[in-house]
């Protein structure tokens, strides 16, 4: 829950956190589409899922280590068909690679499933007070558990009946 929270309240200092983390991944470490050290591997995995190329665009890739031991102005995860002849990362054309960044695909995922995130993360949570107030019960001999009090117990109901822990 606590991390959650924090989600919700940096949401921007995160987001600025992601984007220099991950363009410096990309600078940096990014060695080729197919490889499978973890920057390779992950900006390979987000650009063919988002049809995408690069953080910004397809020139983030311009003096990267990328380019520098390949030659090359943008790898074939860029490319619409990386197996294509067209695909030789010199040539630009939106009708060869994905022409815009990743980062506001990316985003804009994360902002369409942060409900659920944030869902889950407050389950979670839940579940851990739970398991937290029947240990204590268990170790000082209690038993039950009433999560309400009796003047608002609906008999019907299985939440105010109190639960085995």
């Amino acid at each position: 829950m606590t991390c959650a929270i924090v989600v919700l309240i940096f949401k921007s200092i995160i987001t600025i956190l992601f984007q220099e983390e991950a363009f410096g991944l990309l600078k940096n470490n990014y060695t080729g589409f197919g490889d499978k050290n973890f920057a390779s591997f992950g900006w390979d995995s987000i650009m063919k899922t988002f049809h995408c190329c690069g953080l910004k665009n397809y020139t983030d890739f311009e003096g990267s280590y990328y380019q520098i031991t390949k030659g090359r102005l943008y790898p074939k995860s860029c490319c619409r068909n990386p197996f294509s002849a067209d695909c030789d990362g010199i040539t630009i054309s939106s009708e060869i690679i994905f022409t815009k960044g990743c980062f506001a695909s990316v985003t804009a995922m994360i902002k369409r499933n942060s409900a659920v995130i944030g869902g889950a993360a407050i389950g979670i949570s839940l579940i851990q007070v739970r398991c937290i107030h029947c240990t204590h019960l268990s170790r000082h001999g209690g038993t039950t558990v009433d999560l309400l009090p009796y003047s608002a117990r609906d008999p019907g109901s299985i939440l105010t009946t109190g639960a085995v822990c």
